[in-house]
């Protein structure tokens, strides 16, 4: 099974990555039965690194041998400018479909004193964005048997999505990415001429 963690926190992704691996500082491992990769991507929004770091990054977490399972993207409540910067850049960079082939997922670190579960269900905000990601989200908190009885549901939920995003998908997705801005060019000068020609015949 492969998985990509995304998210704009570092320390956050390495915490959910060594609960999940049961393990410091690595990428695979034998997780409740599964062989599991793990592959944890740096932040892409306002990034240090440049296209080509980016790209080689991608091409890490998505091969021909190796097609992602689910994308695991932990978001941070109260959202910030950053983390909507992070969710569109993961949209743009690997096309909405990404959505289909994600999980959300909250920490009770993110949320402090208040409970988790109210601040996702109370935040229509948070409730949007949820719906964008067809409402799959877990909530990992509690310690040993607790956290590890969560990593199995997690697992879970990812083998019952039964699906997989491939590295032809984001290359279809680069394409379409290089199309728009084409397209968004061409309708901004037929909207041009339109209202030169509306002018014109006043």
């Amino acid at each position: 099974m492969n998985l990509v963690l995304f998210g704009s926190n570092e320390e956050l992704k390495a915490s959910i990555s060594d609960l999940i691996l049961d393990q410091r500082n690595v990428e695979t491992g034998l997780v409740c039965g599964r062989l599991l990769r793990l592959a944890v991507m740096p932040a892409l929004y306002n990034t240090h690194l440049s296209d080509e770091e980016v790209m080689d990054e991608i091409l890490h977490c998505i091969s021909v041998d190796n097609p992602v399972h689910a994308f695991l993207i932990i978001i941070p409540v109260p959202l910030t400018d950053d983390n909507k910067g992070e969710i569109e850049t993961i949209q743009s960079v690997f096309s909405s479909r990404v959505c289909d082939h994600s999980i959300v997922l909250f920490t009770n670190k993110n949320f402090k004193e208040a409970a988790a579960v109210n601040i996702v269900e109370k935040s229509s905000e948070m409730e949007e964005l949820l719906r964008l990601f067809g409402d799959r989200y877990m909530i990992l908190e509690g310690e040993g048997y607790r956290r590890r009885k969560q990593v199995s549901e997690l697992l879970e939920r990812v083998t019952n999505m039964n699906k997989i995003y491939s590295l032809p998908m984001f290359i279809e997705a680069q394409k379409d990415g290089a199309k728009r801005p084409l397209e968004e060019e061409l309708a901004e000068m037929k909207k041009q001429l339109q209202a030169k020609l509306e002018e014109e015949c006043e």
